[in-house]
């Protein structure tokens, strides 16, 4: 098989796991491989540990999600710093970030198959926090980063954009 997409689905949803076998068996069919993240054993899915699949990312060609917002940024994460594009089919309750409702297992695999799907470039956030001249921690983030205190003391706040200086003030949380 020379296409290949990894699976991320939602560890303890019945119906990701349901939705996720009809769909490998359809996909195997059309000779296309899933590789999964996942820690449930599905039949058909070669399980992959994250370090071989960060490490043979750029073989697939797309990270298929089944789940909610939380499932979704599992699999940003496993897509970051890449051009695999996530395809997110919301089994949760709102989906801010998978705006696709769960199509039907013929629909799904045809889009795949086909490569007839439309994607939307998302912006990611950086962030750094630092604490006088040392950096505590750096990261980014697909939606949000939350900024806390402790009880003692303020925060200080410096947002940029590209680069560029947005806004600064003195805060207990953001």
């Amino acid at each position: 098989m020379s296409r290949s997409i990894i699976l991320v689905l939602h560890p303890s949803r019945p119906e990701a796991h349901r939705l996720a076998g009809e769909v490998v068996n359809a996909l195997n069919k059309e000779e296309i491989s899933v590789w999964s993240a996942t820690e449930v054993s599905i039949p058909g899915v070669e399980s992959k540990s994250n370090k071989e699949i960060r490490e043979s990312i750029r073989k697939h060609e797309l990270v298929l999600v089944l789940g909610g917002d939380g499932t979704i940024l599992r699999g940003a994460e496993i897509a970051h710093g890449t051009d695999i594009p996530v395809l997110g089919i919301n089994l949760g309750h709102v989906g801010f970030l998978a705006q696709i409702k769960k199509p039907t297992v013929t629909e799904l695999v045809s889009a795949i198959k086909n490569r007839s799907y439309k994607f939307e470039k998302r912006m990611t956030l950086a962030y750094r926090v630092i604490r006088g001249e040392s950096t505590i921690t750096e990261g980014w983030a697909l939606n949000e980063v939350t900024v806390e205190r402790n009880t003692e003391t303020m925060i200080e706040l410096f947002v940029q954009i590209d680069h560029r200086p947005l806004s600064r003030w003195g805060c207990d949380g953001v």
